[in-house]
């Protein structure tokens, strides 16, 4: 069995605003040195980052990562998903929808419909977003639907995973209910909670095999299921629930990490980023500063070892990478023949 590969289809520059710690050439060098075979750059709403992608490749010496274009794109319920460019087509579509998202809403913010997406989708690659993504935003309690149920997992995405959200305000009939109950003993009370927990964990899965399903349906089958380990205390729970998406809808997963600076030492610089961004001091950001060290670019054999029991995952990275030829210097561009006057070219009359 030969060593296993990985190409790293999540990733922020600095052009995802005080998220991305690293540099595009900073990125493309650490992915060349742990020898993957390709890297996109998936910032948030735009292809800023895509020239210097673009200059980087065809620079002296060439990085062994091959560059992907791409953009992680805001759906209305503020989830996100990952497209990737496989070829021209792809390209001019995700400039379309991010012009659609953009021109749509106030300046700095962008919105896209599931409609729009399914309209634009040839060409491109979709990735269910890892923890920005609609569908563990509703495993994980985080969706705006939410209810009396509503759960939070650890780490900044929020609380523990099944502690219940004091701030969710109960309705008069279940006020009445408890008050009840709270005549019961101890044991009873006890077991009521926890039916309740697991009613709505029930309800949370089973919405999101719907999300799934739509997304599906909407996107046919360059839909992926993005499954990620960054070793938080939910990270396995939500890689169960994945798989059994995965399993009822016949939707592959792949593997990415969701990377926000290269080396484990830039995780101090994407903290202060951070506080810049929410204005808070590292002293106060608690938990809205990422959890842990695990958000840098890793090898294969790092990324083997988290997904040990799902090889599949990682080695569809690969493949999908390898179907994202497209190139910014395929692009047909060309200037309009505009009319000069008689011993004059182009760059003279606009001299003159």
């Amino acid at each position: 069995m030969g060593s296993p590969k990985y190409a790293e289809l999540h990733c922020y520059s600095p052009f995802s605003f005080h998220r991305g710690a690293s540099s595009v050439a900073q990125l493309y060098d650490r992915a060349s040195e742990l020898g993957l075979t390709a890297l996109a750059i998936t910032d948030r709403d735009g292809l800023y980052a895509a020239v210097r992608q673009w200059k980087h490749r065809i620079s002296d010496v060439p990085p062994l990562a091959r560059p992907i274009y791409g953009a992680e794109l805001c759906l209305a319920d503020s989830s996100r998903l990952v497209a990737l460019v496989r070829d021209g087509r792809g390209w001019r579509n995700l400039c379309s929808l991010i012009s659609k998202g953009r021109g749509g809403c106030e300046k700095g913010m962008s919105l896209l419909t599931i409609q729009q997406l399914a309209e634009c989708r040839e060409g491109l690659t979709f990735l269910s977003g890892g923890r920005s993504g609609p569908i563990d935003r509703i495993l994980l309690g985080l969706d705006s639907s939410l209810h009396m149920a509503s759960w939070r997992p650890r780490g900044p995405w929020g609380r523990d995973l099944g502690r219940r959200d004091a701030s969710v305000t109960e309705s008069a009939a279940e006020d009445a209910h408890v008050s009840l109950v709270k005549a019961c003993d101890e044991a009873r009370l006890s077991a009521l909670l926890r039916s309740r927990r697991d009613e709505g964990l029930k309800a949370r899965c089973q919405r999101a095999l719907c999300q799934a399903g739509e997304l599906r349906e909407a996107l046919g089958d360059r839909f992926f299921i993005e499954v990620q380990d960054h070793c938080l205390p939910e990270d396995q729970w939500l890689r169960e629930r994945h798989a059994d998406i995965s399993r009822q809808l016949d939707v592959p997963r792949v593997a990415t990490n969701m990377v926000h600076y290269a080396r484990l030492e830039d995780r101090c610089l994407q903290d202060v980023l951070t506080c810049i961004r929410t204005g808070r001091t590292l002293r106060d950001a608690g938990t809205g500063l990422l959890p842990n060290g695990h958000f840098c670019l890793k090898s294969a054999a790092q990324m083997a070892l988290r997904f040990a029991d799902d090889p599949a995952a990682l080695s569809l990275s690969v493949e999908l990478a390898a179907e994202c030829g497209f190139d910014l210097a395929d692009l047909p561009y060309s200037f309009p023949d505009y009319p000069v006057p008689d011993g004059h070219s182009l760059q003279s009359y606009l001299e003159e």
